[in-house]
């Protein structure tokens, strides 16, 4: 990984831009490292502190591909009964290690005879939002997460 070239703008002595581009970027090669930011966000702690992350970094998949969530190996994309699927922060994004779920992730079901109860599916630290910018042949990537638990009641008898 090289870079190529860079230019930046001053204002009111000030940086308030900086463009550098890099050549050899592949994913096999080697991507910069991510800019990873922990937001005080109150009312988003499940069971770590109230807070989202973002993480800002550079990619070579396509636009299709990042916004299907598969970017970054991602494995935890899926659905039970009851619950919407969420997209799992990824362990490690351009070789920089992601902070870990404050729990471990789990399922758990009522043991009930007839399926009433309530159901809780903790998922950790998923995707709250996702956004990128094309940049020649590279995406400039936005990923927000959050802790993602989700509850669901059901009477006795209601999933016969």
């Amino acid at each position: 990984m090289a870079v190529e070239n860079f230019s930046f703008r001053e204002q009111d002595g000030d940086l308030t831009e900086l463009n550098v581009t890099y050549v050899g970027l592949t994913t096999s090669t080697g991507l910069p490292p991510p800019i990873v930011r922990l937001i005080p966000t109150a009312g988003e702690g499940v069971y770590g502190p109230p807070l989202v992350i973002e993480a800002e970094y550079v990619t070579d998949v396509s636009e299709t591909e990042f916004m299907a969530g598969q970017l970054a190996q991602n494995n935890g994309l899926g659905r039970q009964a009851l619950f919407s699927t969420t997209i799992k922060m990824p362990a490690v994004i351009n070789g920089t290690t992601m902070p870990r779920d404050p729990r471990t992730p789990f399922f758990n079901a009522p043991k009930v005879a007839f399926g009433g109860g309530v159901y809780i599916k903790y998922s950790g630290y998923c995707v709250l939002s996702m956004s990128c910018d094309r940049r020649g042949l590279f995406l400039i990537a936005r990923n927000t997460y959050h802790e993602v638990q989700q509850i669901a009641v059901s009477t006795q008898g209601a999933f016969s």
